[in-house]
């Protein structure tokens, strides 16, 4: 299944919010709480709390970030 090509910037910034959001919502409740019981419960409660802000984040950091990198790389 192909995307369409106008749609890039959403999926880029999706994927990666979804994925950096993960990793790290997990990390910070390994680290607070330890291999406890309810980990998987208490990362995906986390996670689930987390990614909406990445995702909005990301949307409007990206574009910025793609511009300033293209206007000081050669």
């Amino acid at each position: 299944m192909k995307i369409s090509k106008k749609y890039s910037n959403f999926v880029f910034v999706l994927l990666v919010a979804f994925f950096m959001s993960m990793l790290m919502s997990f990390l910070v409740v390994l680290i607070n709480e330890g291999f406890s019981g309810n980990l998987i419960f208490l990362w995906l409660k986390s996670w689930a709390f987390v990614f909406p802000i990445a995702f909005f984040v990301a949307y409007l950091v990206v574009p910025k970030i793609r511009r300033f990198v293209d206007s000081i790389v050669e």
